[in-house]
């Protein structure tokens, strides 16, 4: 599926794999970082992080909560560089983080612009079936991130 060392599958109950092994990441807040991360497949300002995860904390205790945070995120994953903070932003290495809510939207993306392409008339590229099959494939369950938990704050929502 593929060769990043750090797999995180959302679609369906979270799974988070390292190396083929199942991990869990024991705290909600750390946990619900790593899942928000995961979603925005870039960058992520500190500042947005802040907004989202300590929306009534002064910002000296949310940056100090949020280094915390970052620091306890890279030590359950036991993959150097799998989390990369630059400057003001954070965000997953795609050279070792394999996302399927990426991987979804880049194949359905793809295989919509070729539909947009062809003429109604027309069947579709075997191509474009095999991406929009992919893409269908990644989901292991009818809900996005099912059973899990997140913080209630309006932010998240």
């Amino acid at each position: 599926m593929t060769e990043q060392p750090v797999q995180i599958l959302l679609l369906g109950s979270p799974l988070i794999l390292v190396n083929g092994e199942s991990i869990q990441i024991q705290r909600r807040t750390v946990r619900s970082a790593l899942f928000f991360l995961a979603c925005q497949g870039q960058q992520t300002g500190r500042a947005d992080l802040l907004v989202l995860f300590w929306p009534d904390e002064p910002e000296t205790k949310a940056r100090a909560n949020l280094r915390d945070m970052i620091s306890k995120l890279r030590g359950q994953l036991p993959v150097e560089d799998a989390v990369l903070s630059q400057g003001d932003f954070v965000t997953l290495n795609p050279e070792k983080v394999f996302v399927d809510v990426v991987e979804f939207r880049k194949l359905a993306a793809s295989a919509l612009q070729a539909c947009e392409q062809t003429p109604y008339y027309q069947p579709l590229d075997a191509d474009v079936v095999q991406q929009m099959e992919q893409a269908v494939g990644l989901w292991r369950s009818d809900r996005f991130l099912a059973g899990s938990s997140l913080p209630s704050t309006w932010e998240f929502e």
